[in-house]
């Protein structure tokens, strides 16, 4: 049996952190009145859609849909095959998903320690905080894609090993549609990567340069797979922003970080999203992708002692110090390592002759053009030569005829000259508006081309 409490012993910034924003005193003590405090006892006690593990099977599937704040004690989160996800401390909470029933998120176990004390906080008092306030909704929402990702991966560890349950009533599900990947292909992704010398040189000169790899978002959804670009730039490949875009499913709202799961794993990363102290994140291998402001996705690719380098996809690098960093980092990150698969994806490359199709239809112009131009180049040779007759002719031997012809020649040429160089403008002129308007209709007929779930995602 679960047994409740009345003793408020939830403080102000142990329901702030759990919500991502902060209540005002009046807020919080209308929500502390409508807290369950539960001592479970050891075991299992509850799941997705149960709050008890020996509750009737006929109760409300919804009775139990809450957060869950740990006050004192463990509680091991589990997976439908029964194997750990996660162990939660004090301060840190579960149950988010039952807050988006609509969302098809992979349900888990939680295994209660020895004096465990929690409090629970009903789906009716948090979905009214969510309404008000949308910062809590993106804090929760992502509390609980963390999650799921934390069980997707852990399924598709074991299936890659396979040590799968076949009788799981909750087997992994690929994060998109598609045919699940080869038992080959899993094994390769766990292969470990050896970067080249070069890439490890080009890394010690970043290090004491402090001077990494940045990719700008094209718009404020391109976050997340900004970051993937930088990290994988970081690590020797350049991947294009459209391709990891639709591999992340990016939509107005931007990636998820589910989505960006997939698609570092579809280039051949490893990932895993953690939601760890500023202290943990430093002992980790970097870069590493990490939640920002509530809103946002920025690359960390150093923490010293004193400071924290970070590439903001929508500013710049920039260097923060330990209090600034932990000001807006939401506690959320994605680890990444490269694998073997990552050496073998093919890296995105635009070829320059593919220009070339765009002036062949203009060929021809293009020959007047250059045959214009050689003609200007001989009319300029012939300043020169006259230069020189005047010279040796006019100025020695005082000849008046040949000072006419000079001059009827400078006249003549320099006629010439200028009539070419108008003729080689027209023609280029005539010919960029051409390409010009060839491109600008490709482009109209490359966008009424384009479905409509494009621009629904933008």
């Amino acid at each position: 049996m679960v047994k409740s409490s009345s003793a408020p012993i939830i403080s102000p910034q142990q329901l702030s952190k759990t919500l991502g924003y902060s209540l005002s005193p009046s807020e919080f003590q209308r929500v502390l009145k409508r807290c369950q405090f539960k001592e479970p006892k050891v075991g299992k006690f509850w799941h997705a859609g149960t709050s008890n593990a020996n509750s009737n099977a006929n109760s409300n599937a919804n009775s139990n849909a809450g957060i869950y704040i740990i006050i004192a004690g463990k509680v091991r989160l589990l997976d439908g095959a029964g194997e750990l996800i996660t162990t939660l401390e004090t301060e840190e909470s579960f149950g988010e998903l039952t807050l988006f029933p609509e969302v098809d998120l992979e349900p888990y176990l939680a295994r209660a320690s020895v004096n465990l004390k929690l409090c629970f906080l009903p789906a009716d008092v948090v979905l009214a905080l969510m309404d008000r306030y949308p910062q809590i909704r993106d804090h929760l929402w992502n509390t609980a894609q963390l999650r799921d990702s934390q069980c997707q991966m852990r399924s598709s560890e074991r299936a890659a090993t396979g040590t799968q349950n076949p009788t799981s009533a909750h087997s992994a599900t690929p994060f998109t549609s598609g045919s699940p990947q080869k038992t080959k292909s899993q094994k390769k992704i766990k292969k470990a990567f050896f970067p080249h010398p070069a890439q490890r040189v080009g890394h010690w000169f970043q290090r004491v340069s402090r001077r990494y790899p940045f990719y700008a978002q094209q718009s404020a959804s391109d976050c997340g797979a900004a970051c993937l670009v930088m990290v994988s730039r970081y690590w020797g490949k350049q991947f294009s922003l459209n391709r990891l875009r639709k591999l992340a499913n990016v939509n107005r709202d931007g990636a998820s970080l589910r989505g960006l799961c997939f698609a570092a794993e579809s280039v051949g990363f490893s990932t895993r999203p953690v939601q760890a102290s500023f202290d943990e994140l430093a002992k980790q291998k970097l870069p590493a992708i990490v939640h920002w402001e509530g809103k946002h996705f920025i690359v960390v690719y150093e923490i010293t002692k004193t400071h924290v380098v970070v590439c903001d996809p929508g500013l710049e690098q920039r260097t923060l110090t330990h209090r600034e960093f932990n000001q807006d980092w939401s506690g959320y990150a994605l680890l990444l390592e490269p694998t073997l698969k990552f050496k073998d994806t093919k890296a995105s490359s635009t070829s320059i002759w593919q220009f070339f199709e765009l002036i062949k239809p203009h060929w021809l112009m293009l020959v007047e053009i250059l045959i214009a131009s050689i003609f200007l180049q001989l009319f300029g040779l012939v300043t020169p030569i006259f230069t020189q007759l005047i010279l040796d002719r006019v100025v020695v031997q005082r000849s008046q005829v040949t000072l006419t012809t000079v001059v009827l020649g400078l006249l003549l040429f320099s006629f010439f000259r200028v009539a070419m160089t108008g003729l080689r403008q027209y023609l280029l002129v005539h010919t960029a508006q051409k390409i010009d308007l060839a491109l600008i209709v490709g482009f109209i007929r490359h966008t009424f081309r384009l479905p409509l779930s494009y621009f629904e995602s933008r």
